[in-house]
């Protein structure tokens, strides 16, 4: 069903884009210009016409190529999820736009793998551009999965550039998508890194570039850009991701310019790299032009999506918040919107659970007032997870919550946006493994916590199975229920049913289900009390 789908659409979209771009095809023989330029992008999530949009990447491109530059464009992985977009054609659109665009290295973000590492073998022989990783191999065996590193040559430049994926992806993506695959970390991922630098200056590449998804988050030690590369002697330039953090200037460490460029396009970068091995970074934020056929395509994929998905199906008097930042560190009026929803779903379903929890990071966009359609609502929730009922004792229940929060008020994927409990998080007490700190769980469903009852918790299947480093279940000998429907049906359940299709003021700000105390005396977003919200209270 899906592999039809995915043939109608693209049958349509080829009567529109008849188009071949052959990346180097421009006649460089009289090049005055010595510098080597990158073009990089990363964590653009399927956001084909958002901010700059691919076309952007390709006018600059194309451009520098006219006027005779040696220039390459690479790309730091997470481009196959995200968006309605790249859902619809499980990421073949993404690959297709980045073929047209002249990309001519990529690297495996975890989201890479979210359809599956069958799927994703199949997009990569789809792709033009090489697809690298030195440190991913299938499981309990010394055999990688992708071609680990490519030499360019270009204006007498020999430049070699090997890729590195982060070792989150075995615990922030659904188990079953990873299960045949490993992922070296720490020191093993230092090791394969000089490896690799040794190997490409064997063959004579004066410069080194790694392409790593690795991130500078915190919650990322030790397998971060900043952990390896002082560990690593020759990397020249290290293009970064999963962090989605902007590096406007890029930083040094260790003589290696680390550089990244946020998400979803809203900026690229651009590396000067001079013959006396002086390396810069610009971040462009501002329109480099446009290529028809990219725009073509794009618009095609999201004419058909909008139509598909564009029905109305709500409106909202409030903006819902999915900002990275605070869902991740604290309440958000959509992570209680979007607990409450898996509340009314196990409800409908004559589940009774206790409470909710949604980990932040399967929330993906903000929702403006107005009009919502289910183009919108399946963009909040697009990775296609099931919600399901697991019992849980109270000191598991503790010890999850405890983990869950231990780097606040740093962001985490993690971070739990609830509904039917109150819990408090006390950021300054220090977090050690294995102990409850931080965090008092308040009350589930009006009533005090009991460390020693056990309850009926909603999660998603990703969760469940340990994702973002929760308690995976099935692993424990657990059981659980899935529900016949999953987070995105719920979502749009609650509102339209539960809501009659307006979330209204009740939305306009979080509920005070998290306190945060930043400070001995003072909590932090200590809003509007009230009990804790079971399946049908918020409406």
């Amino acid at each position: 069903m899906k592999n039809t789908k995915k043939a109608i659409i693209f049958a349509a979209l080829a009567a529109v884009v008849v188009f071949c771009f052959i990346a180097g095809c421009t006649d460089t023989g009289n090049v005055s210009d010595e510098n080597l330029y990158i073009i990089h992008t990363n964590d653009v999530h399927g956001y084909f016409s958002n901010n700059l949009g691919y076309t952007s990447v390709a006018a600059l491109y194309q451009q520098m190529q006219e006027e005779g530059k040696n220039v390459l464009l690479l790309d730091a992985g997470d481009f196959i999820q995200g968006t309605v977009e790249v859902k619809a054609t499980q990421g073949e659109s993404a690959v297709h736009i980045m073929n047209l665009a002249g990309y001519q290295v990529s690297v495996p973000g975890n989201h890479e793998f979210d359809y599956g590492l069958d799927h994703l073998l199949e997009l990569r022989d789809e792709m033009d551009f090489a697809f690298i990783s030195a440190n991913i191999f299938y499981k309990g065996t010394d055999k990688l999965v992708f071609q680990p590193n490519t030499i360019i040559e270009i204006g007498g430049h020999k430049v070699g550039i090997f890729g590195l994926e982060t070792p989150d992806t075995a615990v922030t993506t659904y188990y079953k998508d990873v299960e045949d695959v490993d992922f070296a970390s720490g020191e093993d991922l230092y090791r394969i890194a000089q490896e690799q630098v040794d190997y490409l200056k064997g063959e004579g590449c004066g410069i080194i570039i790694c392409i790593g998804h690795l991130g500078v988050s915190e919650n990322s030690k030790p397998n971060r850009s900043t952990d390896l590369v002082p560990n690593v002697e020759g990397i020249d330039l290290f293009i970064d991701g999963h962090s989605h953090t902007v590096l406007k200037e890029g930083t040094v460490v260790n003589d290696t310019l680390i550089v990244q460029t946020g998400t979803a396009l809203k900026y690229i970068g651009l590396v000067t790299i001079t013959p006396d091995g002086n390396l810069t970074e610009t971040l462009i934020d501002k329109s480099t032009g446009n290529v028809d056929e990219i725009d073509e395509f794009a618009a095609n994929i999201s004419a058909y999506t909008h139509e598909t998905y564009g029905k109305v199906v709500c409106m909202t008097d409030v903006e819902l918040t999915a900002d990275k930042n605070m869902s991740r560190t604290q309440e958000t009026n959509l992570g209680d919107l979007a607990a409450d929803s898996m509340m009314y779903t196990a409800e409908m379903e004559n589940i009774s659970a206790d409470f909710a929890i949604v980990n932040a990071g399967a929330i993906r966009i903000t929702i403006k007032a107005g009009n919502v359609t289910e183009y919108d609502l399946l963009n909040v929730f697009p990775f296609g997870n099931s919600i399901v009922a697991t019992d849980m004792g109270g000191r598991m229940i503790l010890q999850m919550f405890e983990d869950q929060t231990q780097s606040v008020p740093d962001p985490r994927g993690g971070f739990p946006q609830v509904s039917g409990i109150h819990y408090t998080i006390d950021a300054t007490k220090p977090y050690a493994a294995g102990e409850v700190n931080r965090v008092t769980i308040d009350s589930i469903q009006g009533q005090p916590f009991d460390v020693n009852a056990t309850y009926t918790v909603l999660l998603n299947d990703y969760t469940l199975n340990g994702g973002d480093n929760y308690p995976n279940i099935p692993l424990l000998g657990g059981t659980y229920v899935t529900l016949d429907h999953g987070l995105e049906d719920g979502l749009i359940n609650y509102i339209t049913v539960k809501l009659n299709g307006d979330v209204g003021e009740e939305y306009a700000k979080p509920q005070g289900r998290i306190t945060i105390i930043t400070n001995a005396s003072v909590p932090k977003a200590t809003l509007t009390p009230g009990t804790p919200t079971n399946a049908g209270a918020a409406a």
